[in-house]
């Protein structure tokens, strides 16, 4: 910077110079906090997404309680019940929630659940999807019949299975039934796949390894919208963030291997072809 002027003992202005070397240092600064901003946000939304996921737990075992210890998994149009009607009579849902599921006429479920904030993941990249999450309907043991259908081969991008009947599935589940596995390595809850349609949430249930993040039809969430992998939400009631590779080893690892944290094969398991 000059020196005063002698005429008026003020300070001229900055020299250009001056200025653009201000403007680095600034942009320097930007480049360096920006990253370490952006990161603390999504560790912010990743654990939003997890206390979503325990407030879930929190409101299907609250169902329990009041229903002979039942846990709604999946979906089942002729009882018309659907897991998230557990969940929306925990986190306070206001109205009725006996008529909501009708797999047919989905309007009054797809707006009940699009008024509850728990249903919403942060980092969802699709903010008209009223249901970002998938519970798991896998049956314990996974029995013979869905080892011998289920299409667990290369990794695909098709959310929608065609032969999702042909599955034996667990629509109401029992807490004793936990007895042949530990509850905190049974995946109850996790987040949905970006491609699952957002007028149908019949499809947010998984019951097959070919509906994994790896597999050929996944309603799994593969995207990667959390840093770490994907989060889930355990029997036990506690919710953590998975690799991918942890949560589904892929195709062509063994389905007992691809299936650990949703089941256990039966005592006379064996790969299909093997």
């Amino acid at each position: 910077m000059r020196s005063p002027s002698p005429d008026t003992g003020r300070h001229p202005g900055f020299t250009l110079l001056e200025l653009l070397v201000v403007v680095a240092i600034i942009a320097l600064l930007t480049s360096i906090l920006l990253p370490a901003l952006q990161g603390a946000r999504d560790q912010s939304q990743q654990l939003l997404c997890n206390t979503n996921l325990k407030s879930m737990g929190e409101a299907s075992y609250f169902y329990a309680e009041a229903n002979h210890d039942y846990i709604i998994r999946g979906e089942a149009d002729r009882e018309r019940v659907h897991f998230a009607m557990s969940l929306l009579k925990g986190l306070t849902y206001d109205g009725s929630i006996y008529e909501l599921w009708n797999r047919w006429h989905q309007q009054d479920i797809i707006a009940a659940c699009r008024s509850i904030r728990q249903l919403q993941c942060p980092r969802f990249p699709d903010p008209e999807q009223p249901l970002d999450y998938v519970v798991s309907a896998f049956p314990l043991p996974y029995t013979q019949n869905n080892i011998d259908r289920d299409d667990f081969g290369p990794p695909g991008d098709d959310p929608h299975g065609e032969a999702q009947n042909q599955f034996d599935r667990v629509v109401f589940f029992r807490s004793t039934t936990l007895d042949r596995v530990n509850p905190g390595r049974v995946v109850y809850l996790t987040e949905a796949h970006a491609k699952i349609w957002t007028n149908n949430v019949g499809l947010h249930d998984i019951f097959a390894a070919s509906q994994l993040p790896f597999g050929v039809y996944p309603r799994t969430s593969n995207d990667r919208r959390h840093p770490g992998g994907i989060n889930a939400l355990f029997f036990d009631g506690h919710a953590e963030t998975m690799p991918f590779h942890q949560m589904d080893a892929g195709w062509p690892k063994p389905i007992g291997i691809r299936l650990q944290w949703f089941t256990v094969m039966p005592d006379d398991y064996e790969e299909p072809g093997g």
